[in-house]
């Protein structure tokens, strides 16, 4: 393989690859094939009469092959399914940088863009398009907003608006497309929600009792929630019914018809609460691993371990798929756990034990 690579370098093979129609992976297969055929050759071929030797080690290629995965792939399929595995991987690293430089990152609930800015960036939108099985595609980020020093707190489930927390001037700020940045009085600003009709906004501090409830329409203070302590953590349900309110001592659910407290249970360990898009289960993370929660009153269905070599959960988010199949947990290490719920749910079901 030295020998090939030194090629391609001397002879400049890859010249012009940029001009072709192919893809650079495929050329380079097709390139590497031919280089192999060659040094097979001049490897195997008689020399002044004498005979090929060919020497194999049977014990040593079974225990080769035996570490290699089995599959009905071909070395072709094996190169491309590898290649594409690179430039996803590539894909994400430049991603990462993004987020990193940028300090808070959120993607659009249609995974369409991907969202940074920071204290030291400006808001920015990065294009993702998927095409069936095929890495995502990252497109060049584009400047959405000029001023920097805002942190995104939430975004419409249309995708249509953002809101942004700017803690050095004391103020939300809605961002919407082609529109001009609306500019929402605070103090120590700490967490944000839309509905999911987008007609309300509800916003939180981390030193003042309360929730603010916002009125996109007008940008005005439609009313107030009472709350003993600071606010955390802000999630209205999917369908819109419900208000979750975190706060330091407990979990309190409110009517969005009334705006009444009807429902509060201790906030314990539930760190981390997110609601399945149908609304119908949640999830949270605590010292133990992962829990799994009806969403009507946080009662307790199931308890995932996290496998060994996930490490430390720390603050890992988390995330169901559309139909709730699927459970994701992101790690604080970088390490991406996947449950199978409804394999999960049949398993439990054979053992007497549904959910």
């Amino acid at each position: 393989m030295q020998g090939f690579f030194l090629q391609m370098i001397e002879k400049d093979w890859l010249a012009g690859v940029e001009k072709r129609q192919s893809r650079v992976s495929t050329l380079l297969l097709s390139v590497m094939e031919r280089h192999l055929v060659s040094a097979y050759r001049r490897a195997t071929a008689e020399k002044r009469g004498g005979r090929m030797t060919v020497s194999i080690d049977l014990a040593e290629a079974e225990e080769w092959f035996g570490k290699e995965p089995s599959s009905g792939e071909s070395p072709e399929q094996i190169f491309e399914r590898r290649w594409a595995l690179a430039v996803l991987a590539a894909g994400l690293r430049r991603l990462q940088e993004d987020c990193q430089a940028a300090g808070r990152a959120r993607l659009s609930p249609d995974g369409s863009a991907l969202w940074i800015c920071g204290f030291d960036a400006q808001l920015l939108r990065l294009p993702i398009r998927q095409k069936n099985l095929n890495p995502p595609e990252v497109g060049s980020p584009e400047k959405m907003a000029s001023e920097t020093g805002s942190l995104i707190a939430d975004i419409r489930s249309d995708g249509k608006q953002l809101v942004l927390s700017n803690n050095a001037d004391g103020r939300w700020l809605l961002f919407t497309q082609d529109q001009p940045i609306v500019s929402l009085p605070a103090e120590h600003l700490s967490s944000a929600a839309f509905s999911p009709e987008g007609r309300i906004l509800a916003t939180a501090s981390y030193s003042i009792p309360g929730v603010r409830l916002w009125s996109l329409s007008e940008g005005t203070v439609q009313r107030g929630l009472p709350t003993d302590t600071p606010v955390a953590g802000l999630h209205f349900t999917p369908d819109g019914r419900w208000l979750w309110v975190v706060t330091e001592r407990e979990i309190q659910r409110f009517d969005t018809q009334k705006w009444e407290r009807v429902f509060a249970v201790p906030v314990a360990d539930l760190r981390g609460l997110t609601f399945s898009p149908h609304g119908t289960m949640a999830t949270c993370r605590d010292r133990g691993g992962i829990r799994l929660l009806r969403a009507g009153d946080l009662s307790e269905i199931a308890r995932l371990s996290a496998p060994e070599y996930a490490g430390w959960l720390g603050n890992a988010s988390l995330d169901f798929s559309k139909d709730a199949s699927i459970l994701a947990a992101h790690t604080a290490t970088g390490t991406l756990i996947v449950w199978n719920l409804r394999e999960l749910r049949f398993e439990l079901r054979e053992l007497g034990m549904d959910w």
